[in-house]
C-alpha cells in the first residue's frame, strides 16, 4: 500500500466530525491505527409498527441512506454466495467463526428478533466515528441483522473518503464479516485492503479466544432511547425524520464539546490506563521484547488446527 497521499474528505464527513475527517493526507498504515476509526451497531428497539403506516413528508433524509443502496449490497452478497470462495488461508479457523456465529445474535442472520407481520422496520443500524459522532444510519428491514447493513454504511462512508483512506472498523461480529469479505469480493474494488476489523472490548469476551487475539482492541443508543416509544407509532417517514433530526442534534452538541472530550480522554483516562499498564509491566519483571515474542508465538500456536478441541460436545479454541 502506498504511503500517505494528499486529499480531502467530503464536506459532509468533515462537518459531522472535523477531528476525524479534516486530515490532509490519507493512507496511514492500519497497524498504526489507520486514518479513521469507525463503530457500527444495530438496535432492534427502534422497530416500527406496520399498522402505523407511512406517508409523504417534505424531508430529504441526510443521515439515513436510501433503501436502494442497502438492497444493492444485498444483491452483491447474494451473487457472491453463488460463486466459488477465494482460495486463501483464513486469519482464523472456520471452527472459531462457526462458534462466534452461534454465540452472537448479530451473526445469526436467520434469527428473527421481531415479528415481520407486525413491523415493517425491525430497527436501526448506525455508523459513528470514534468520537461517537453519527455519520450515517439505515433502517433494518429484515427480521434479523444481516451483513448488508454494516457493509452498506461502510460503502457510504468510503464514497466520501479519499481513495487512499484506511479505516479501522469496530463491529461486534467483525470477525465473521471480515471472514466473509476474505472469501468473497463484496466491497468495492480495493476497499477491503484498506479496512481492518476490530472487536470492542465490551464484546470481545463473548468471542472465541482466537477471535479476541486477531480482532480485539453504545453511546449513541443511550442518547436517543427516549425516541423508542415515540417513533414506533408514527409514519415510517416520520420515524426516519425524528431519528435523523435527533442524530443531527447529538452531532451538533458533540462538536461543541469535542475539545473538552478529547482533553478528558488524553489527560485523564489515557494517562490513568497507561500508568496502570506500565505498573503491570514493571511488576512482571519480563522485558517488553520477550513479552512481544511470546505473544506472537502464542497467536501462532493457538490458531493452528490442533488447537481446536471438543469439550462437552462443543468446539472450542484454547
Amino acid at each position: 500500500m502506498p504511503g500517505p497521499t494528499p486529499g480531502r474528505a467530503h464536506c459532509i464527513l468533515r462537518e459531522r466530525c472535523p477531528t476525524c475527517f479534516s486530515l490532509e493526507t490519507w493512507g496511514h498504515p492500519l497497524a498504526d491505527g489507520g486514518d479513521v476509526q469507525l463503530d457500527a451497531d444495530g438496535c432492534f428497539s427502534y422497530r416500527h409498527l406496520r399498522s402505523a403506516g407511512d406517508g409523504p413528508i417534505s424531508y430529504d433524509p441526510s443521515y439515513f441512506i436510501p433503501k436502494e443502496k442497502v438492497d444493492k449490497i444485498w444483491q452483491r452478497i447474494e451473487e457472491a454466495s453463488h460463486r466459488k470462495p477465494a482460495s486463501i488461508a483464513p486469519a482464523i479457523l472456520q471452527e472459531a467463526i462457526d462458534a462466534c456465529e452461534a454465540s452472537w445474535d448479530a451473526a445469526n442472520e436467520k434469527k428473527q428478533k421481531v415479528d415481520p407481520k407486525c413491523h415493517d422496520a425491525s430497527g436501526v443500524f448506525f455508523m459513528t466515528c470514534r468520537h461517537s459522532q453519527v455519520l450515517f444510519l439505515c433502517n433494518i428491514d429484515t427480521p434479523g441483522e444481516h451483513q448488508e447493513y454494516i457493509l452498506s454504511l461502510m460503502e457510504e462512508v468510503n464514497d466520501y473518503l479519499s481513495l487512499h483512506a484506511t479505516v479501522v472498523q469496530t463491529y461486534d461480529v467483525g470477525c465473521v464479516t471480515d471472514h466473509s469479505l476474505n472469501l468473497f469480493p463484496i466491497l468495492s474494488q480495493g476497499f477491503h485492503e484498506r479496512v481492518c476489523f476490530v472487536i470492542n472490548m465490551m464484546h470481545a469476551f463473548g468471542h472465541q479466544w482466537v477471535c479476541q487475539m486477531e480482532y480485539s482492541v453504545e453511546c449513541f443508543w443511550s442518547r436517543i432511547h427516549k425516541l423508542i416509544g415515540i417513533t414506533r407509532n408514527h409514519w415510517n417517514s416520520q420515524h426516519i425524520w425524528m431519528i435523523g433530526q435527533y442524530a443531527a442534534f447529538v452531532n451538533h452538541e458533540g462538536c461543541e464539546n469535542l475539545g473538552d472530550w478529547i482533553d478528558c480522554q488524553q489527560h485523564t483516562n489515557i494517562v490513568k490506563k497507561q500508568n496502570t499498564a506500565y505498573k503491570v509491566l514493571r511488576d512482571c519483571g519480563v522485558p517488553e521484547r520477550e513479552l512481544r515474542q511470546n505473544w506472537e508465538a502464542q497467536k501462532v500456536a493457538q490458531t493452528l488446527i490442533r488447537s481446536c478441541v471438543y469439550i462437552d460436545g462443543a468446539s472450542g479454541l484454547y
